[in-house]
């Protein structure tokens, strides 16, 4: 019997002193701050939730994309390709939030906006547009040559997420470089079958 109130108080004991926490072995630097919301792209390769009949990717919400959302995403685009820094900064809200290549910032000002937009080495002619997660939408631009600067990508693809919110960009995130369209290969016509 008093073996039996022992194991019984080991049991008890034991799930104490580890508590319920559940990341207790993960490994963190103390007073880090971590999962700040622009780390990470969230269209690049989206985790798929279970579910009876699951999808490859989440579906987009908010609809199609609209011919407002469209408008600012190639106003932006064409007064920066045409090298109007200024005219392309008004396209951003204050505060504006930006990801570009791991570099994450808050545009807390009119400079900062117009900072942002200065950098760019290549113009940027939108080809298409499509919604993504989030209520974003994808941009998808040919790189083009900008005045007075020299773009090393001139043809190639670009995408860029954006979400818009009353008439401005609010959110500015570079995705990843979107695949090359496959070549289709030729099929072989045999001779005499024409």
């Amino acid at each position: 019997m008093r073996l039996s109130w022992g194991l019984l108080a080991l049991a008890v004991a034991l799930p104490a002193c580890g508590g319920d926490d559940q990341n207790r072995m993960t490994l963190h630097t103390p007073g880090s701050a971590t999962g700040h919301p622009l780390t990470s792209f969230p269209f690049a390769n989206p985790t798929p939730e279970a579910s009876p009949t699951p999808d490859a990717t989440p579906k987009p919400d908010g609809g199609p994309v609209t011919n407002e959302e469209r408008a600012v995403i190639r106003g932006w685009s064409d007064q920066l390709r045409h090298g109007h820094v200024a005219a392309a900064s008004r396209y951003f809200t204050i505060p504006s939030a930006v990801s570009n290549t791991g570099v994450d910032a808050l545009l807390s000002t009119r400079a900062d906006v117009k900072k942002f937009n200065s950098t760019f080495p290549c113009g940027a002619k939108l080809m298409k547009v499509r919604r993504a997660v989030h209520h974003f939408v994808i941009g998808t631009f040919t790189l083009t040559e900008l005045p007075g600067k020299k773009c090393d990508g001139t043809g190639q693809l670009a995408e860029v997420a954006f979400l818009i919110h009353r008439h401005h960009i609010q959110q500015w995130l570079r995705a990843p470089d979107p695949e090359p369209e496959p070549t289709p290969t030729p099929t072989p016509v045999e001779p005499g079958s024409t």
